[in-house]
């Protein structure tokens, strides 16, 4: 048998093979791969060199080896192309649904935050019955035997402090001086002193003694406001107890937030600081 030779397609490697193994496969010595040797040329004088055919597609490395398509038309390709038409169908459904739920609650969210007015930092919640013990007949009312408390010009009282300066009674909330909600009445009197045991009832009828309500605004100012609109107040002082005198006090303001104040007290008599003698 004659041989010829020819070249690996993959790395040139040159061999020679019997003319009747044309066609089969065999390894390359060099490079290792299959290849399929080519037809003899038909000159066994012939000097050309051929080129063997790889035997198979080289695969790429890492990746597994590529399953033939699905034939166009079968039954089995058209259930595949359904399934996945449903399933973007679907998610794109379930996209769209979500955002519009998301949308929906914020909206409802802002809507209820919206409806809810914002209240002013200084001004406390006003009580839930509007009026409360408020009344301006006071002739058969009970002074509750509780601290002192109630509502001034729409925020919430409740007295801290209570002091006696002559006849100037003062029911203040807060520390110091102004106060951050107060009721100051000016009475007929020279010394704190002198209120142990008096007793006052006034109606709207009545000629009045002058009445301030305090508190402060939004920037922490205080505010002194003169009652000039009708009030009913009923006042009681007890038996003086060494620098303080006990008391209850009953008093309603015909203002726009129907303000007033109610219960009980201990004030403390302040006497006013000496006048200095200038020298001759």
């Amino acid at each position: 048998m004659s041989e010829f030779k020819f070249a690996c397609p993959i790395c040139g490697q040159h061999m020679s093979c019997d003319r009747d193994k044309a066609g089969t496969h065999i390894e390359c010595p060099s490079c290792f791969r299959e290849i399929i040797v080519p037809q003899p040329p038909a000159d066994e004088n012939s000097k050309f060199v051929l080129t063997a055919s790889e035997a198979r597609a080289r695969a790429i490395p890492g990746l597994p080896a590529t399953e033939p398509a699905l034939a166009k038309g079968s039954p089995f390709h058209s259930y595949v192309l359904w399934v996945g038409v449903f399933v973007v169908v679907a998610g794109i459904a379930i996209a769209g649904y979500t955002l519009r739920y998301k949308a929906a609650g914020q909206k409802a969210q802002a809507d209820k935050t919206g409806a809810i007015p914002p209240t002013r930092q200084t001004q406390p919640t006003v009580s839930k019955q509007p009026d409360g013990p408020w009344t301006l007949d006071l002739e058969n009312v009970a002074i509750p035997e509780l601290p002192v408390s109630g509502r001034i010009a729409g925020r919430s009282f409740t007295c801290a402090r209570a002091t006696l300066h002559g006849g100037t009674l003062n029911l203040r909330q807060g520390p110091v001086w102004p106060p951050d909600v107060g009721l100051t009445i000016y009475l007929d009197a020279d010394r704190g002193e002198d209120m142990a045991g008096r007793r006052y009832i006034f109606s709207p009828t009545n000629t009045l003694p002058r009445l301030a309500m305090r508190w402060k605004d939004s920037q922490g100012k205080p505010v002194k406001h003169n009652v000039k609109v009708p009030y009913a107040l009923r006042l009681e002082f007890g038996p003086l107890l060494s620098n303080r005198v006990p008391g209850k006090i009953y008093c309603c303001i015909a203002d726009p937030e129907r303000s007033y104040v109610v219960g009980m007290f201990e004030a403390e008599i302040r006497t006013p600081a000496p006048e200095r003698s200038s020298r001759k």
